[in-house]
């Protein structure tokens, strides 16, 4: 008789119904512990999700003040460069008079 089939040993055994339940509950237990635990780890990855989500929000605020501070400056630059034009032709106007 070959006791090992290339998948695993086998054995034929009798178990009382005692043993029976007895490995039924713990087979159980196992089963209960790897679904808590991939529970547990899902839970967490979640959590890492939303905190990269919340993270990746805060840099795209952070993004749209700078660019809107950086819009504002560049049209007060404009404003200004306007003064300084038509205050220049204004001084030319003067001078050729």
């Amino acid at each position: 008789m070959n006791l090992f089939n290339g998948k695993g040993m086998s054995f034929n055994v009798n178990l009382s119904e005692e043993q029976m339940e007895a490995l039924a509950s713990l087979t159980a237990d196992k089963v209960n512990l790897t679904k808590t635990h991939y529970v547990d780890e899902t839970e967490r990855l979640q959590i890492e999700v939303n905190d990269l989500r919340n993270e990746v929000r805060q840099r795209d605020r952070i993004i749209a003040q700078n660019a809107i501070y950086h819009e504002k400056r560049i049209e007060a630059q404009r404003k200004r460069n306007g003064t300084i034009k038509k205050l220049r032709a204004e001084l030319a106007e003067l001078k050729g008079e």
